[in-house]
């Protein structure tokens, strides 16, 4: 996350980041310029980052789903902006995508962006992830950047816990996100969705990510992570009525080590909300401190439902 800034002001413009107005006010200079200059808008996090991600994320889909048919795969872009992600993943072939935003001038640009490209294909909504009565599932849902904006919102951290929920809502069982951020790091992105949130505060529940782990390990334990339940894990076992001290204690329970069909047996309080897939291994990486990353990661979670079946 933002460890800082130079001074208030900088601060302030950051929080604009968070507010519907500001996006609106974005949005709309960007559909008058796209109207006047055929200019589609910024790319969030630039060109190379989002061709990266579409790239991921049909890399992703073949992992997760075999030899289902483009046809058969269901995307859902949340946060779309001008719309490109959604319409680089329909010009690779998929037929079921959708963009959504909780801004209208959103979608009235991405609209004109599809029209700007000859591309009728998507469908585009007007509606905000953590007030969504959306009863369709998706396989796979893309984020570039809006975990990130919820995060610089009033109340972001609390939001981003709803967001967590909401997206897992927004997938069929199995599905997959598919998130790339900038104020996060590749570990604390694990750890929001892998890790109780009380928990991942704590040196202890620190998630130390194997960057060798690949799409096909899905075990937490590879990762380091030795509690694989999520933020939301022990709100639902708090209405499940189970009595089991070791229930009682936040619904966490030690998964690592565990086999796919141990995990399966476990209550369904007890199961893993989430387990993490993957992540891009070629963005350029820093070294600082001691320390090394990236401006940016991209990382694939996979609803856990049906992760006996994997």
């Amino acid at each position: 996350m933002y460890e800082g800034s130079e001074d208030d002001s900088e601060a302030a413009e950051d929080s604009e980041l968070g507010k519907k107005e500001h996006w609106d006010a974005v949005y709309q200079l960007e559909l008058s310029n796209l109207q006047e200059h055929g200019d589609e808008g910024e790319l969030w996090f630039g060109e190379d980052v989002m061709e990266t991600m579409v790239q991921f994320t049909i890399t992703q889909i073949r992992a997760a789903f075999g030899d289902a048919a483009e046809a058969d795969i269901s995307i859902l872009d949340i946060g779309t902006g001008n719309g490109v992600l959604p319409l680089e993943l329909a010009s690779q072939g998929f037929v079921k995508v959708t963009g959504s935003d909780y801004s209208q001038a959103s979608i009235d640009l991405a609209k004109a962006v599809a029209k700007q490209r000859g591309m009728t294909g998507v469908q585009w909504v007007v509606g905000d992830v953590l007030q969504s009565s959306v009863s369709d599932r998706y396989s796979v849902v893309t984020d570039k950047g809006t975990f990130d904006a919820i995060g610089l919102s009033e109340d972001g951290q609390s939001k981003q816990a709803l967001y967590i929920r909401c997206v897992h809502s927004l997938l069929q069982p199995g599905g997959l996100l598919i998130i790339t951020s900038c104020n996060s790091t590749l570990q604390e992105l694990v750890s929001c969705f892998t890790v109780p949130s009380k928990a991942a505060a704590t040196a202890s529940d620190t998630v130390a990510v194997d960057h060798e782990a690949r799409s096909a390990s899905l075990q937490p334990s590879s990762l380091g992570v030795s509690r694989a339940c999520t933020v939301f894990a022990s709100s639902r076992h708090e209405g499940c009525g189970r009595a089991d001290t070791e229930l009682k204690r936040k619904g966490c329970v030690d998964t690592s080590g565990m086999s796919n069909t141990s995990r399966a047996e476990l209550h369904p309080c007890q199961r893993p909300a989430w387990v993490y897939a993957d992540h891009v291994r070629t963005y350029r990486v820093f070294s600082f401190g001691g320390y090394e990353g990236s401006k940016v990661c991209t990382v694939a979670f996979r609803r856990a439902d049906d992760i006996h079946r994997l």
